[in-house]
C-alpha cells in the first residue's frame, strides 16, 4: 500500500507541474527524439522526459558436481535453471529551469512496484552540483553502470561487497579532466518503505574521485579511488556478507558470511580504465574491513574485477563526465552495433583461514566472455557465458553431504540471454 501511494504521489506532482506550467499560458510541445517523448517550453527550460526499457532475462546453470550430494536451503539441486520477466523500467527525465534536474527510475515487476533512483540536482555551476534523494552512491566505477547499458549483467563477485542504492544527499564537481563527488547516506528507499525507520539507522560517509592523465577523444586513462565508511545502526549489528555471480539471474549465492557484531564497515577501492578508440579495459580493487564491538578481531576480505571489450561493428563508448565511467552506447543513431568483451572477478571471504572456522566464507573466481549486438534503436540482445570457480569451503547457504579429499568446491557453468526493448 504505501508503494501505491508513493508512486502516486509522484504521478501526481508530475501531472500538478504540468498543470501549472499551462496555467501560466505557455504551451507545452512533444518530442520524440532518441527513444525518449519529451514534454518541454523552450521558453520556460522545463522538459519533462519518458522512455522505458523492457527486459526479458533467460538463464540457466550446468554444475559440475553430483548434484545428487548437494542441498540449497534444505531442498536438492536435481534441476538447476531459471529464467525470469525482469519487467520494465521506466524513466522520468528532466529539467526545471537552469538549476534544476530531476531522475525517478520505477521498475514494475510481477505486479510489483520498485523505485530505483528518485534524485533530484540543484546545478550551482555547470562543475558543481548538489543530489538529494535515493541515489548510486559515489562507490565502484562499475556500480555506475545502469541496466540499460547492457555493458554489465549484474555486480562482479570481486565488488559485491559495494553498496546498492541509497538514501542521501552529495556533492558532486564534473570538471574536464576529472571528478569527485561525497556525500552522507543511510537506507535504500525501498528498504525503508518495508522497514520504516526504528531507532538511529546505518549511516554511511562514502566519496569518488577520479583523474584522467590523457583525456583526448577517443584515448583516455582514468584513475580512481573511492571509500565508503559505514555506521552501523541500533538494529544492524548484524551483516550478512554475499556474494553474487555477475548476473541478474542470480538466486543462489555460494559465497557468504555472516557476521556478528559488528560495529563499522570500512570499504576503499582503486580503479583503472583505459581506452583506446573501441578498445577497453577497466580494473577495480576493493578492500573491505570490519570493525566488531565483542571481538578484537578486524575481519579484512579483498576482491577485484577485470573486464576488456572491444566494438566490433560502431562508435567508441562515450565517455561520461558526471559519472567518471565509460557507459555511453556504442550504437550510432539507428546502425547497429556489436561488442565482444571477456570478464574476470575474485572475492576472497576467508579471513585467518586456518585459525579462525567463523571467519571462513568461501573464495570464488569468475570467468566471463560476453556478446552484446544493439539491432537498432529499439532492440538490443546480450549472451554472456560464465564459469564460477568456487573453493573447496564456499558452500554459501547450501551443504554438500560428504567432503572429501577429491572434493574441489561447487564449480558451475552459467549463461544468461538478455533481451532488451527501449521505447
Amino acid at each position: 500500500m504505501k508503494r501505491i501511494l508513493l508512486l502516486s504521489a509522484i504521478i501526481v506532482q508530475t501531472l500538478l507541474l504540468i498543470k501549472d506550467v499551462h496555467a501560466q499560458s505557455f504551451p507545452i510541445q512533444t518530442e520524440y527524439k532518441e527513444n525518449t517523448l519529451h514534454f518541454k517550453n523552450e521558453e520556460r527550460k522545463f522538459d519533462l522526459g519518458v522512455n522505458n526499457f523492457y527486459f526479458l532475462d533467460l538463464g540457466g546453470f550446468v554444475p559440475s558436481y553430483d548434484k545428487s550430494s548437494f542441498s540449497y536451503n534444505g531442498e536438492s539441486l536435481d534441476r538447476i535453471g531459471v529464467d525470469n520477466f525482469y519487467g520494465l523500467l521506466t524513466n522520468l527525465t528532466g529539467n526545471i529551469g537552469d538549476k534544476w534536474s530531476f531522475l525517478f527510475m520505477l521498475t514494475y515487476d510481477n505486479g510489483r512496484v520498485g523505485y530505483q533512483s528518485l534524485q533530484v540536482d540543484y546545478h550551482i555551476n555547470d562543475e558543481w552540483f548538489l543530489r538529494a534523494g535515493n541515489m548510486k552512491i559515489p562507490t565502484t566505477m562499475n556500480r555506475n553502470y545502469g541496466l540499460a547499458s547492457l555493458m554489465n549483467h549484474g555486480v562482479p563477485m570481486g565488488l559485491s561487497l559495494s553498496s546498492p542504492r541509497r538514501l542521501g544527499v552529495g556533492l558532486y564537481n564534473t570538471a574536464e579532466r576529472h571528478t569527485f563527488a561525497a556525500g552522507l547516506y543511510t537506507k535504500g528507499v525501498m528498504e525503508a518503505i518495508n522497514e520504516g525507520f526504528h531507532g538511529r539507522p546505518d549511516l554511511s560517509l562514502a566519496s569518488r574521485v577520479t583523474f584522467n592523465p590523457i583525456h583526448e577523444e577517443h584515448t583516455k586513462l582514468m584513475l580512481g579511488l573511492n571509500m565508503e565508511g559505514i555506521k552501523m545502526g541500533e538494529e544492524a549489528h548484524t551483516r550478512i556478507l554475499r556474494a553474487g555471480m555477475g548476473a541478474t539471474l542470480n538466486p543462489i549465492s555460494f559465497i557468504g558470511l555472516r557476521l556478528e557484531d559488528v560495529n563499522t564497515q570500512l570499504n576503499t577501492g582503486v580503479e583503472l580504465a583505459f581506452q583506446y578508440h573501441r578498445f577497453l579495459m577497466t580494473g577495480e580493487f576493493m578492500h573491505s574491513s570490519f570493525h566488531l564491538s565483542k571481538s578484537d578481531e578486524t575481519p579484512r576480505f579483498n576482491g577485484w574485477d577485470l573486464m576488456a571489450s572491444y566494438i566490433l561493428m560502431g562508435k567508441p563508448r562515450g565517455y561520461s563526465r558526471v559519472a567518471g565511467d565509460f557507459s555511453g552506447s556504442p550504437r550510432v543513431l539507428d546502425k547497429g552495433a556489436l561488442e565482444a568483451g571477456v570478464q574476470f572477478s575474485l572475492l576472497d571471504l576467508n579471513y585467518k583461514y586456518d585459525e579462525l572456522e567463523q571467519y571462513r566464507g568461501g573464495i570464488g573466481t569468475t570467468y566471463t566472455a560476453f556478446l552484446t549486438y544493439w539491432y537498432s534503436a529499439h532492440i538490443a540482445l546480450s549472451l554472456q557465458g560464465t564459469y564460477v570457480d568456487h573453493g573447496r569451503c564456499a558452500t554459501g547457504l547450501g551443504s554438500v553431504q560428504s567432503i572429501n579429499d577429491d572434493f574441489a568446491g561447487v564449480d558451475l557453468f552459467f549463461t544468461q540471454l538478455r533481451m532488451a526493448f527501449t521505447f
